[in-house]
């Protein structure tokens, strides 16, 4: 069974991985794993009862569900069509702010941050937001959640993801 996505009541769009998008995307973080623990790097914990390799296949999960619907390739970034980079970040719960790594809202390159959460159904992710760099930039606040500083924004400031839907299937016209 393909994939499928559709649109919530806010401009989320639900996207439901078939069984062998599920197994790609596993194989595509274990392969993530291995080439970060080759070169040492180590992932940031925000739970400690998750594992390097479940943390990157939900963020593995959520790029290729953000690739599959804006025409993006996810490898070690996601560039869309047009040549735009996409920061897409997990969120284990609905609701939590888009958040970098550091305090410092200078070290999100990419051109857009894309926010993704889980949805109620086992196999679907809820792509809920986007933000572009600059607008970070203006409308970022820094918060400690107890790991240090985070250069944040919350989803009620940033656009709906169907927007950028919408705005890419233009250009790609």
């Amino acid at each position: 069974m393909p994939s499928s996505f559709e649109k919530g009541p806010s401009g989320q769009i639900f996207y439901e991985f078939s069984a062998i998008e599920n197994y790609t995307v596993e194989l595509l973080a274990r392969v993530r794993q291995k080439n970060k623990e080759a070169h040492g790097v180590r992932s940031k914990r925000f739970d400690p009862k998750k594992s390097d390799l479940a943390i990157h296949t939900m963020g593995m999960r959520a790029e290729y569900a953000v690739a599959s619907i804006l025409g993006g390739l996810p490898k070690w970034e996601l560039i869309l069509f047009d040549g735009r980079s996409c920061s897409v970040k997990y969120r284990a719960k609905a609701g939590w702010d888009f958040a970098l790594q550091s305090g410092d809202a200078e070290s999100f390159k990419e051109d857009l941050g894309i926010l993704v959460y889980p949805a109620p159904q086992s196999r679907t992710l809820m792509i809920h937001s986007w933000i572009t760099r600059e607008e970070f930039i203006k409308k970022y606040r820094t918060v400690d959640y107890g790991y240090g500083p985070r250069a944040v924004v919350p989803p009620g400031k940033m656009m709906p993801f169907s927007e950028l839907v919408q705005e890419v299937r233009q250009k790609a016209r």
